[in-house]
């Protein structure tokens, strides 16, 4: 069936980087890449893999997200010796350190994106790890 695909390393790349979308909202850097891998991922070769790696990623980095800030309420509301020292660890001893930590997190993804972008323009396949298939 790949000899009914066409190559379009382009395509490729404007999937990749719409994965930057989570910049204006987490799960938008999820919901556009989807768009286009739904549009293309049985027309173009190296779609359908290309967008199950972004897609699986994404939706981790979304989860690791959530995860944080859904800690660090719960860690608000609930108060104990045990939950004040995690409170204290998560926001690194700092009233910035959420702040901090989210930007982080939002580099690492970026860079991901950045360097992914680099190998679809070189021709090689995509690297996104560490991720959780759910993709398959």
């Amino acid at each position: 069936m790949d000899y009914a695909l066409i190559e379009d390393r382009s395509y490729l790349k404007i999937l990749n980087i719409s994965a930057l979308a989570f910049v204006f909202f987490p799960l938008l850097g999820i919901l556009l890449p989807f768009i286009f891998w739904v549009m293309k991922r049985d027309k173009i070769k190296d779609t359908d893999y290309t967008g199950k790696k972004i897609l699986n990623f994404q939706i981790t980095w979304c989860f690791l997200v959530f995860a944080y800030y859904a800690i660090f309420i719960l860690m608000m509301v609930v108060h104990s010796d045990l939950t004040v020292k995690i409170f204290s660890a998560l926001t690194l001893h700092s009233p910035l350190g959420p702040v901090l930590f989210i930007l982080a997190l939002d580099l690492i993804n970026a860079i991901y994106i950045i360097f992914n972008e680099v190998l679809i323009y070189r021709g090689k396949q995509v690297f996104y790890k560490p991720a959780i298939r759910f993709l398959k």
